[in-house]
């Protein structure tokens, strides 16, 4: 039985640091889209006649709610 815990809890563990690992590469991956989308906003807004800041706060609160659900998915994964 104490052979099986220990599997268990190497396996739990093992998983658990697979999952930072996919989550810190999700959390690069994101800055490297914001950056993305930067450029894009600038387009859009020198295409569509409207300012920066109008295209960027409608497009900033769709990038601003998915980090932070990916944050919250972190965290929980983490306790």
């Amino acid at each position: 039985m104490g052979k099986i815990k220990k599997i268990e809890d190497l396996a739990n563990h093992k998983f658990k640091f697979n999952m930072n690992s996919i989550f810190m590469s999700l959390i690069k991956n994101e800055a490297m889209l914001g950056e993305i989308v930067g450029l894009q906003t600038e387009i859009i807004a020198n295409l569509s006649g409207k300012s920066i800041d109008e295209v960027s706060q409608k497009i900033d609160l769709s990038i601003k709610k998915r980090q932070l659900e990916l944050y919250e998915l972190y965290i929980d994964i983490d306790k």
